[in-house]
């Protein structure tokens, strides 16, 4: 029985994408309008603190006081401890457009289109230090991805790959 606890207002002439809450803070992406944020302790009333401006933002991954933007072909890594004042830290670029994100602890997997997945160790304490650990090319198009039991599940317009890390590579563990 669902109950509404409120809505965010000013987005009616906006093209919404993809959003991601973490604590009180509510990520919206907006495509060329960037990505919204909202401070959303009281839920009835959510408050919009701040805009981070990209060229086309796909989806939005956060994780402790930090963003990671899915913006054209790259990762951006911003730190939002100051919701009024977003920090831009680095970026990591990819082989592909980015379609969605999802983190996992430290881990951090990006949707790549016609070039699968890409999995990325990131620094808990500096999120601008990574290391690329793996690809999994899926056979079209890796749309969505989300985590579950230690794996991965891809969208991949065909069919739903699911992948693991084995503590090597990325490993094909089903399908649907």
């Amino acid at each position: 029985n669902p109950q509404s606890e409120g809505s965010v207002s000013g987005t009616s002439n906006l093209n919404l994408e993809n959003l991601d809450l973490y604590g009180d803070l509510l990520a919206v992406c907006a495509h060329e309008e960037g990505v919204l944020l909202y401070d959303i302790s009281n839920p009835s009333d959510p408050f919009y603190t701040s805009t981070i401006n990209t060229e086309n933002a796909w989806a939005v991954a956060l994780n402790n006081n930090y963003a990671f933007i899915a913006d054209e072909d790259k990762v951006l890594i911003y730190t939002v401890s100051d919701l009024s004042s977003p920090d831009y830290m680095g970026e990591i670029q990819l082989s592909n457009a980015v379609k969605d994100l999802v983190l996992v602890e430290n881990i951090l997997y990006s949707a790549i289109g016609s070039d699968g997945i890409a999995m990325y160790d990131i620094n808990a304490s500096n999120p601008s230090v990574f290391q690329f650990l793996d690809n999994y090319n899926t056979n079209t198009m890796a749309n969505r991805i989300t985590s579950f039991d230690g794996g991965i599940a891809i969208s991949d317009w065909d069919d739903v790959d699911v992948v693991q890390w084995n503590g090597s590579e990325l490993e094909h563990i089903g399908y649907k």
